[in-house]
């Protein structure tokens, strides 16, 4: 067992709405949190409740620490329902945005994961993740994306854009990455590459003057609806020097 002074040197731990048991080291580390709310509220109808039902654990994978990987057990509440009227009769706490419903890992864990992905593939990542502490395969990296893929890219400034098509799963689901070609950094994923999406993401950003994208006739489109004024251009080269690393 390790003490909170000494494991607090490795930076700092927090979830708000949790205070930390315990945490052991054993290959990896184990953080114990137990939720200090009284209270929570029924997803379904919004009533709040100090009803306790039961506890359970619930283990997510988190940032790793120095040399060791992390896993938090977390000690959560169960509630009864006091809506009599409610079709969830015992219902699960929830907690902030850090940690989300049914995950099974931390958002921050999952943002990092996405960020790594998108820079330098998931199949790179993949590689090297067990110098980074990290045990996930290509298919969970490339759920991690998809769930964060509608970026909020309103205080971006875009001058030169770069459209292309990716596989959330090959030849069966796809999407489309938006890349800033003067920074070469992916800043958007779209659900999907119909015509009507990517325009209505087009025409959020007017101040785009250059479009680059691959050769569908859906992009053409879409660029021609979303962005009438502005230059576009058919450049395979953007495909291999800003997107294929997610290939």
């Amino acid at each position: 067992m390790i003490s909170l002074s000494t494991f607090s040197s490795f930076g700092s731990f927090e979830f708000d709405g949790f205070s930390v048991d315990e945490s052991n080291i054993v290959k990896k580390r184990i953080i114990h949190l137990k939720s200090i709310s009284p209270s929570g509220k029924c997803p379904c109808c919004h009533t709040e409740s100090n009803a306790k039902h039961s506890y359970y654990v619930r283990n997510l994978k988190d940032l790793s620490w120095s040399d060791s990987s992390v896993e938090v057990s977390l000690k959560v509440k169960k509630f009864y329902c006091k809506n009599i009227h409610c079709s969830r009769k015992i219902f699960t706490e929830r907690f902030t945005q850090e940690i989300q419903p049914y995950a099974r890992s931390t958002t921050r864990l999952q943002h990092q994961l996405m960020v790594l992905g998108l820079t330098i593939g998931v199949r790179a990542l993949q590689r090297i993740s067990s110098h980074l502490q990290l045990e996930y395969s290509t298919s969970p990296l490339l759920c991690f994306a998809h769930l964060f893929q509608v970026n909020d890219t309103n205080e971006l400034t875009i001058n030169c854009l770069g459209i292309d098509d990716w596989a959330f799963k090959k030849q069966v689901s796809y999407g489309t990455i938006l890349v800033d070609l003067e920074t070469r950094q992916p800043i958007a994923l779209l659900p999907d590459r119909k015509v009507e999406t990517v325009s209505k993401w087009l025409l959020a950003h007017p101040e785009i003057k250059i479009i680059t994208r691959d050769g569908s006739s859906s992009y053409a489109s879409a660029a021609t609806k979303g962005a009438p004024h502005t230059h576009i251009q058919d450049n395979p080269q953007t495909r291999h020097s800003s997107i294929s690393p997610l290939n």
